[in-house]
Protein backbone atom coordinates (compact mmCIF):
# COMPACT_ATOMS: atom_id res chain seq x y z
CA UNK A 1 0.00 0.00 0.00
CA UNK A 2 2.89 2.39 1.26
CA UNK A 3 4.84 1.71 -2.68
CA UNK A 4 1.41 2.84 -4.26
CA UNK A 5 0.99 5.68 -2.51
CA UNK A 6 4.51 6.63 -3.21
CA UNK A 7 3.72 5.76 -7.01
CA UNK A 8 0.67 7.92 -6.98
CA UNK A 9 2.45 11.01 -5.19
CA UNK A 10 5.56 10.65 -8.01
CA UNK A 11 3.21 10.46 -11.02
CA UNK A 12 1.26 13.52 -9.03
CA UNK A 13 4.56 15.63 -8.94
CA UNK A 14 5.89 14.46 -12.86
CA UNK A 15 2.16 15.35 -13.89
CA UNK A 16 1.89 18.69 -12.84
CA UNK A 17 5.58 19.65 -13.20
CA UNK A 18 4.78 19.19 -16.88
CA UNK A 19 1.19 21.31 -16.61
CA UNK A 20 4.07 24.02 -15.12
CA UNK A 21 6.39 23.41 -17.91
CA UNK A 22 3.73 23.79 -20.48
CA UNK A 23 1.75 26.64 -19.57
CA UNK A 24 5.08 28.32 -18.68
CA UNK A 25 6.17 27.72 -22.73
CA UNK A 26 2.97 29.13 -23.41
CA UNK A 27 3.88 32.75 -21.97
CA UNK A 28 1.53 32.21 -19.08
CA UNK A 29 3.91 33.19 -16.46
CA UNK A 30 5.69 36.07 -18.47
CA UNK A 31 2.72 38.23 -19.98
CA UNK A 32 0.00 40.26 -18.83
CA UNK A 33 -3.10 38.20 -20.17
CA UNK A 34 -6.66 38.26 -19.92
CA UNK A 35 -8.99 35.72 -18.26
CA UNK A 36 -9.94 33.62 -20.95
CA UNK A 37 -6.03 33.67 -22.13
CA UNK A 38 -5.23 32.31 -18.92
CA UNK A 39 -7.69 29.63 -18.56
CA UNK A 40 -7.01 28.17 -22.20
CA UNK A 41 -3.25 27.54 -21.61
CA UNK A 42 -4.15 26.22 -18.17
CA UNK A 43 -6.72 23.91 -19.79
CA UNK A 44 -4.10 23.20 -22.69
CA UNK A 45 -0.97 22.37 -20.13
CA UNK A 46 -3.60 19.59 -18.12
CA UNK A 47 -4.34 18.42 -21.64
CA UNK A 48 -1.19 18.08 -22.93
CA UNK A 49 0.16 16.21 -19.74
CA UNK A 50 -2.85 14.42 -19.65
CA UNK A 51 -2.81 12.67 -23.03
CA UNK A 52 1.02 12.06 -22.54
CA UNK A 53 0.61 10.34 -19.34
CA UNK A 54 -2.01 8.49 -21.00
CA UNK A 55 -0.31 7.10 -23.74
CA UNK A 56 2.74 6.21 -21.27
CA UNK A 57 0.24 4.63 -18.75
CA UNK A 58 -1.13 2.84 -21.42
CA UNK A 59 1.78 1.41 -22.91
CA UNK A 60 2.90 -0.05 -19.39
CA UNK A 61 -0.60 -1.47 -19.24
CA UNK A 62 -0.06 -3.31 -22.60
CA UNK A 63 3.72 -4.45 -21.82
CA UNK A 64 2.30 -5.88 -17.85
CA UNK A 65 0.07 -8.20 -20.02
CA UNK A 66 2.92 -9.47 -21.56
CA UNK A 67 2.15 -8.02 -24.92
CA UNK A 68 6.20 -7.64 -25.47
CA UNK A 69 7.18 -10.71 -24.84
CA UNK A 70 7.84 -12.02 -27.61
CA UNK A 71 10.26 -9.28 -28.14
CA UNK A 72 11.79 -9.45 -25.41
CA UNK A 73 12.46 -13.05 -25.88
CA UNK A 74 13.40 -13.06 -29.40
CA UNK A 75 16.21 -10.22 -28.28
CA UNK A 76 17.41 -12.76 -25.35
CA UNK A 77 17.45 -15.66 -27.82
CA UNK A 78 19.31 -13.35 -30.43
CA UNK A 79 21.98 -11.67 -27.91
CA UNK A 80 22.77 -15.09 -26.59
CA UNK A 81 23.68 -16.64 -29.91
CA UNK A 82 25.86 -14.12 -30.77
CA UNK A 83 27.93 -13.90 -27.41
CA UNK A 84 30.82 -16.28 -27.20
CA UNK A 85 31.12 -16.28 -23.80
CA UNK A 86 27.35 -16.85 -22.83
CA UNK A 87 26.17 -20.62 -22.15
CA UNK A 88 25.35 -22.63 -25.04
CA UNK A 89 21.96 -20.95 -26.42
CA UNK A 90 20.72 -24.52 -27.65
CA UNK A 91 20.20 -25.73 -24.45
CA UNK A 92 18.03 -22.33 -23.07
CA UNK A 93 14.59 -22.51 -22.59
CA UNK A 94 11.83 -22.28 -25.20
CA UNK A 95 9.13 -19.84 -25.57
CA UNK A 96 6.28 -20.95 -23.47
CA UNK A 97 8.89 -21.18 -20.38
CA UNK A 98 10.02 -17.81 -21.01
CA UNK A 99 5.89 -16.75 -21.12
CA UNK A 100 5.42 -18.48 -17.93
CA UNK A 101 8.84 -16.86 -15.86
CA UNK A 102 8.00 -13.21 -17.27
CA UNK A 103 4.34 -14.06 -15.94
CA UNK A 104 5.32 -14.71 -12.66
CA UNK A 105 7.30 -11.61 -12.81
CA UNK A 106 4.04 -9.39 -13.39
CA UNK A 107 2.03 -11.64 -11.24
CA UNK A 108 1.31 -8.70 -8.92
CA UNK A 109 -1.95 -6.61 -9.75
CA UNK A 110 -1.71 -3.26 -8.96
CA UNK A 111 -2.73 -0.08 -10.26
CA UNK A 112 -1.28 2.17 -13.03
CA UNK A 113 -0.87 5.72 -11.37
CA UNK A 114 -0.13 7.45 -14.93
CA UNK A 115 -3.23 6.02 -16.07
CA UNK A 116 -5.14 7.40 -12.89
CA UNK A 117 -3.58 10.43 -12.84
CA UNK A 118 -3.17 11.32 -16.54
CA UNK A 119 -7.12 10.82 -16.73
CA UNK A 120 -7.69 12.95 -13.46
CA UNK A 121 -5.88 15.62 -15.59
CA UNK A 122 -8.08 14.86 -18.61
CA UNK A 123 -11.17 15.08 -16.68
CA UNK A 124 -9.87 19.24 -15.27
CA UNK A 125 -8.90 19.83 -18.68
CA UNK A 126 -12.53 18.91 -19.94
CA UNK A 127 -14.02 21.03 -17.08
CA UNK A 128 -11.70 23.95 -17.82
CA UNK A 129 -12.82 23.80 -21.80
CA UNK A 130 -16.19 23.59 -20.60
CA UNK A 131 -15.27 26.96 -18.67
CA UNK A 132 -13.80 28.79 -21.65
CA UNK A 133 -16.39 27.66 -23.79
CA UNK A 134 -19.41 28.92 -22.16
CA UNK A 135 -18.00 31.41 -19.54
CA UNK A 136 -16.33 34.13 -21.83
Amino acid sequence: MKKKIVGLIVALIIEFSMVLSICGLSGLFTEQLEPQDIVRYVCDGFFAAGMLNVCIGGLLWVSKQGTFDGLGYTVSRWKDSIMKNRRDWHKEQDYYDYQQKQAEKKKEKSINEMLVVGGASLVIAIVLFIVYKFAF
